[in-house]
């Protein structure tokens, strides 16, 4: 129960362009083609007086605690869910500070719906839910036809608060390959928007130099520089953060640094030593990136000798070089990073995805005796919260 604006429903389709075009920029990568239908279960039920027709939206009472929970005024697709076939307890939504007023919805639906069109209140229900699913599964029927694909060979998704709600009758008959959905609402629904971590990244590019000959005077100026920045940056996210409502005391901060060359290992061994980072440190180190690291053993070995004891690390290179670092950091002990950000191709000419090049990197690690760390097992060892 509860939704965004729009039950989801979505077809997709690899869609290989040469041009794609995402804010004014063209990009040369895989895309996917999705379609949405608008159905969402704050969508209003509207009769017409005169001529008794039904209709559905466009009006919505969106995600709004309190247009559904005392009826809204208007009867909308969530007031005929609950007359139909509302089971289970009222005041569950939100940790009990949400109730759901049954009575509301049924009342809202026999005055505006049931009573125009001369029917029960449940049959009026079961109506409008029929109506939803017929309308749901036309929309897919000619996105489907427009594309001119093979449903067969296609995933139909279902998500957000209302879309798995009636996926079961709006798929029926349409021939896809799978209907997906998920145990509880994504993000795109009002559940989901409530209960996802909320996330605010902070970044500020700075040049510190410190030569071989730095005094440790320079050293000195350099650290409270980057501290600098840093108290900086928390100060903004915590200012953002209470602004918008949430609990100073309740705000995470990961301190992070991206850097590139050997020598910067030692700062930040030193502020990991000083407690300025929390345990254990995470090191990504980079290589083959032009006026950086180069891609050989020997030089990684020697990245890896400066870590802190007790560091987490991964390591990657670009290109053509990105599975052989594969290999090549799991045989030190390390993590590994692979992504269409690093290496766009799967062999010379071959175009890769992301899950291509994660099933290939799967491949490797299980070859060389290793295996893949779960989510739960990735978070403990990052000592990450428990979810």
């Amino acid at each position: 129960m509860g939704a965004l604006r729009h039950q989801r429903h979505h077809a997709w389709q690899r869609v290989d362009r040469e041009q794609t075009h995402s804010g004014r920029f063209k990009l040369n990568l895989p895309t996917i083609a999705m379609g949405t239908i608008g159905a969402g279960a704050g969508t209003a039920i509207k009769v017409d007086p005169l001529t008794k027709k039904v209709s559905l939206g466009p009006k919505s009472a969106g995600a709004s605690p309190d247009r559904w929970r005392s009826g809204w005024g208007v009867p909308n697709r969530r007031s005929a869910t609950v007359t139909r076939s509302w089971v289970g307890s009222t005041d569950c939504f939100l940790g009990g500070k949400v109730k759901l007023d049954i009575e509301g919805a049924e009342r809202v639906l026999q005055e505006k719906v049931a009573d125009p069109l001369g029917i029960d209140v449940y049959e009026a229900a079961e109506g409008m839910a029929n109506l939803l699913e017929m309308d749901a599964k036309e929309a897919i029927r000619q996105m489907v036809s427009a594309r001119a694909v093979d449903p067969s060979e296609y995933s139909l998704m279902a998500y957000g608060g209302s879309g798995p709600l009636h996926m079961a009758e709006y798929s029926r008959g349409l021939g896809f390959k799978n209907v997906l959905t998920f145990p509880f609402a994504a993000a795109f629904s009002a559940f989901g928007c409530t209960t996802a971590d909320y996330l605010r990244r902070y970044s500020r590019s700075v040049q510190l130099t410190i030569p071989p000959e730095a005094s440790a005077e320079h050293r000195r100026q350099v650290i409270e520089g980057i501290d600098a920045v840093w108290d900086a940056l928390a100060d903004a996210a915590r200012r953002e953060m209470a602004e918008e409502g949430h609990d100073p005391s309740a705000v995470q901060l990961e301190m992070f640094a991206m850097m590139r060359y050997t020598g910067q290992l030692w700062f930040a061994s030193k502020l990991v030593a000083e407690g300025l980072v929390d345990p254990p440190p995470l090191f990504q180190l980079c290589m083959d990136i032009p006026y950086g690291a180069p891609a050989d053993s020997l030089h990684l070995q020697a990245m890896v000798n400066r870590l802190p004891e007790g560091a987490q690390w991964a390591a990657f290179a670009l290109g053509r070089m990105q599975m052989p670092w594969v290999a090549q950091s799991v045989l030190l002990g390390g993590h590994v990073r692979v992504g269409l950000e690093d290496n766009l191709y799967l062999s010379k000419g071959v175009k890769a995805t992301n899950e291509q090049l994660v099933a290939r990197a799967v491949e490797l690690i299980h070859n060389l005796g290793s295996r893949v760390a779960m989510p739960d097992e990735a978070r403990e060892i990052l000592n990450l919260k428990p979810r």
